[in-house]
């Protein structure tokens, strides 16, 4: 039997009750992903110190292979179950609804995978990630059947982190299929991805980002999902990690968000904590919210309570009451009074 079923429930203990959550093959091979990742940091963690014994390294990249390997095999497999629920099976022509929803079926098999990718989904891998993804399959063997000598972790970690950045790029390049697919789950349709498998992305570009040479890749896939989830024109520069991954206007149940290092916050208290210091802070001309800011490294004005932006000609502080107001004079260089001060002056004179 394969093991595309495993990990299918999901086991949480609520009031000393346990209740059983169905997961989707995705959130599955995110899940595994994401521990790799993690077994992998343990590695390079335990690996700088002086007295830690071969056995727990070897563990740690160990299970670093074996989470990693059936992560990348059920992200593939979940690429086929969305384009058509028979194809992960092994045999299409006894494909049955009844197996895949007791997972009593044997999936497509590691060597057919990415041939199947390419005729049914037209979705092409390099030579030279199908050779390197079939290295970890042959780790994952070694590692299940026998004991691997540590004296040859460089290589394994070489392996490792060449299919991270496979899977990676693979992500990013498939996720606008991701985020448009129908699926059933727990008899129910859904379009696009599930809540948990969003935060398990997230949880993997924040923790992947710490491993070397991965950061870069890290930051694509971050920026990929700001883009697709956000529906903003432009994303904005986060002032704790500076990369241009920050979105507004309720993503995530916050109205401040970063995709990339995960900085999430309230957008009143985002503005205040980063412009009240500069005397930056006003009220927006649109909404009347104290959440009207210059983002300098944006060059923009912002409002995060309506999400309203404006060009920076676009906006001029007024010399009377220091009140912003908009201006349609693309020539004007120096503030001068707002509406409501020249009506005050006027009314006054």
């Amino acid at each position: 039997m394969c093991n595309i079923i495993d990990l299918m429930f999901d086991l949480n203990t609520e009031e000393n009750n346990i209740h059983i959550k169905t997961k989707s093959m995705l959130n599955n091979g995110l899940n595994f992903i994401s521990d790799s990742i993690d077994h992998f940091l343990n590695f390079e963690q335990q690996n700088t110190l002086e007295n830690t014994s071969e056995n727990i390294l070897f563990n740690e990249l160990k299970y670093s292979v074996l989470h990693l390997h059936s992560g990348i095999a059920l992200v593939l497999k979940s690429v086929l179950f969305f384009n058509h629920w028979t194809y992960i099976f092994s045999d299409m022509n006894k494909a049955s609804k009844k197996e895949l929803n007791d997972g009593s079926f044997k999936s497509v098999e590691s060597n057919k995978l990415i041939s199947r990718l390419e005729q049914l989904c037209n979705i092409k891998i390099s030579q030279k990630d199908i050779n390197k993804f079939e290295q970890l399959r042959n780790y994952r063997n070694k590692f299940e059947h026998f004991m691997l000598d540590i004296k040859c972790s460089s290589d394994i970690q070489s392996v490792i982190n060449y299919n991270f950045d496979f899977i990676i790029r693979f992500i990013e390049k498939i996720y606008q299929e991701f985020s448009m697919a129908e699926r059933e789950i727990d008899n129910n349709y859904i379009i696009g991805l599930t809540q948990s498998e969003n935060e398990f992305l997230q949880e993997i570009i924040h923790k992947i980002k710490k491993i070397k040479f991965q950061y870069n890749n890290a930051l694509k896939l971050a920026t990929k999902l700001a883009e697709e989830i956000s529906c903003k024109e432009e994303l904005l520069i986060c002032p704790h990690c500076k990369e241009k991954t920050l979105t507004y206007g309720k993503i995530n149940k916050k109205d401040v968000f970063c995709f990339f290092c995960g900085y999430e916050e309230t957008c009143s208290t985002f503005a205040h904590e980063n412009y009240i210091r500069f005397d930056e802070t006003h009220y927006c001309p649109y909404c009347g919210n104290d959440t009207f800011v210059f983002s300098p490294a944006d060059n923009k004005w912002i409002c995060y309570s309506c999400n309203i932006i404006y060009e920076d000609n676009q906006i001029h502080i007024c010399s009377n009451c220091k009140n912003t107001y908009e201006t349609f004079d693309e020539n004007i260089d120096e503030p001068g009074l707002c509406p409501q001060c020249i009506e005050n002056k006027i009314h006054d004179n």
